[in-house]
């Protein structure tokens, strides 16, 4: 107990109070000390301390309001026990309004905490569901790219209308292979002067492409569409994904 709180060990004949007016005296110098703890225990906030410090005041065994119900009232001459209650009462009601308020604080607080972390910003752009779901297609040709990626491999791409030279010349696909045909490959209607164009048969024309930019060693994959004709009317698209490591 505080060496300020000495008094509430003694009876009040034992202090030499016999008065009302003595009685509401000592009783004010309690309520003035609690104020004053109060305070001090608000401007430290610190939770430790706050509990500390209602265990002083409040605590059933040895606290000051108990101390003072076992050592001033119950012990005190019947002509000062009316002052006596009513002071206790006041001090009671006063100490117990104090902790309301703290409680009430600190709910608020932490409500409005809780509503701050919860809040929606309004303001923020809506949520952009997907629609659909990507083509098994793609899909694939995304789990192979990882897989080849995680083996130091490298995506590229490149166009898929070509010239003769990197279809076939460059591929060692002499002049009259039967794949350069009109019937096996679709070449494109170009201006007079052009020079001729086809839809690529094959993804390999990007590997001559790649070595022709990139010194040794190359380690590429090369998805994507390639172009076969089964009729003069109709040209069929097909999928391809090659790799191509080409060491020192």
């Amino acid at each position: 107990m505080p060496e300020s709180f000495q008094k509430i060990e003694q009876t009040l004949q034992q202090l030499g109070v016999g008065s009302d007016e003595q009685v509401s005296a000592l009783f004010l110098e309690v309520r003035q000390k609690f104020n004053e703890q109060e305070a001090l225990r608000r401007k430290e906030n610190d939770p430790a301390n706050q509990q500390q410090f209602w265990t002083i005041w409040l605590g059933r065994k040895s606290g000051v309001l108990t101390k003072i119900t076992e050592n001033w009232l119950k012990p005190s001459r019947p002509e000062l026990k009316r002052i006596v209650g009513q002071e206790l009462n006041s001090l009671k009601t006063h100490v117990e309004a104090v902790r309301t308020d703290q409680r009430t604080a600190l709910e608020s607080a932490a409500d409005q905490t809780a509503l701050a972390r919860e809040r929606e910003d309004l303001s923020l752009p809506g949520v952009m569901r997907p629609v659909g779901s990507r083509h098994p297609l793609r899909q694939t040709f995304e789990e192979i790219e990882r897989i080849f990626l995680s083996l130091g491999y490298t995506v590229v791409a490149g166009p898929e209308m070509e010239t003769p030279y990197y279809n076939f010349e460059a591929l060692n696909i002499p002049e009259h292979h039967p794949a350069r045909d009109n019937m096996d490959t679709f070449y494109m209607a170009t201006p007079p002067g052009a020079g001729p164009l086809l839809l690529r048969t094959h993804t390999s024309p990007v590997q001559v492409r790649t070595m022709e930019k990139q010194q040794p060693p190359v380690r590429i994959i090369v998805p994507g569409k390639v172009y076969r004709r089964d009729n003069p009317a109709r040209v069929r698209s097909n999928i391809s994904c090659a790799n191509f490591w080409g060491p020192k």
